[in-house]
């Protein structure tokens, strides 16, 4: 199931984006694949590295949130669709990998409603 979060991560920047995996920054889903190793302890540790999840969490998030900026300009005579994304967009004020997860979940519901996938 977690291989699925980070595909949905990379497919959502492709569609708004319209690109392959290599043609945009952060279209990749090993960026995302970071996070969740940065989210659990590394082995022989007791707990994880917080200045790694910290920055695992926010270079994430500022690739969510270029594009979710981006999908609302594009698609910005449409309020509902907008009114969605602004909801996702929330998540990402104070991120962390549960809300990084909403915010994505929520996205691709407004996506689909739309007809937006990845090409």
């Amino acid at each position: 199931m977690e291989a699925m979060k980070a595909m949905d991560y990379e497919y959502l920047i492709r569609a708004v984006f319209k690109c392959g995996r290599t043609r945009r920054f952060g279209a990749d889903a090993d960026i995302f694949r970071g996070l969740e190793r940065a989210s659990v302890p590394f082995p022989g540790q007791e707990s994880v590295d917080q200045y790694k999840l910290g920055f695992k969490i926010g270079e994430v998030a500022a690739y969510l949130h270029v594009a979710l900026y981006e999908v609302q300009e594009q698609y910005k005579e449409n309020k509902e669709f907008t009114s969605k994304i602004d909801k996702c967009l929330e998540y990402l004020y104070e991120p962390s990998l549960e809300d990084i997860d909403k915010c994505i979940e929520e996205a691709w519901v407004a996506f689909r409603g739309i007809g937006l996938y990845a090409g």
